[in-house]
């Protein structure tokens, strides 16, 4: 199982980062599309056969767009998840190859690539074809670190899920290691 999502609240960033600890405000991570990319093929690999876990504040978001809970969400006995359709999110437009409610779309797809893997950790997820070009983007890969942790808090919050920290930030060291590297 990976987790890719994030629900706002003000946050501090954590240990991981050698930089300045800054504040993350809930309207700024509403508005911040982490991975945004004019490149993206439209492949909807992200979207195929998702697991993506929703938080409370995805459900509301998605609700206040008109749809039901019962129409975009399903219940695995551990967390609310966004409903698959015919191998796809229930969001997915197979005929334009994008998500219908993109600028709404759950914080997790707002994050991906990036996951969080139970056994492997924090990392980029190499099915994603523009992975590459989303590891270049030190600053973003920052930032959407900061805010996976942020849901994986919230994740503790509201399913009462228990996250192996020690994995989180030996695995987010490891990242900011190889973008030290990569960029000097």
């Amino acid at each position: 199982m990976f987790i890719s999502i994030l629900t706002p609240k003000t946050f501090k960033n954590p240990c991981w980062c050698e930089c300045e600890a800054q504040e993350i405000r809930p309207s700024r991570l509403q508005e911040y599309p982490v991975f945004q990319s004019t490149k993206c093929l439209t492949c909807g690999k992200c979207c195929m056969q998702t697991e993506m876990i929703l938080t409370d504040q995805d459900v509301k978001q998605i609700e206040k767009l008109g749809y039901s809970r019962k129409y975009f969400t399903v219940w695995d006995g551990k967390f609310l998840r966004l409903r698959n359709e015919g191998g796809s999110c229930v969001f997915y437009d197979k005929g334009t190859g994008k998500c219908i409610i993109y600028q709404h779309r759950p914080s997790g797809c707002k994050l991906y690539p990036l996951i969080f893997d139970e056994n492997k950790g924090l990392h980029l997820d190499p099915e994603c074809p523009l992975v590459e070009d989303f590891a270049n983007r030190t600053e973003d890969l920052r930032e959407a670190v900061k805010l996976m942790e942020k849901v994986l808090q919230d994740l503790e919050k509201e399913y009462n899920y228990k996250v192996k920290w020690d994995l989180f930030y030996t695995s987010a060291r490891r990242l900011q290691s190889n973008l030290k590297s990569d960029t000097g």
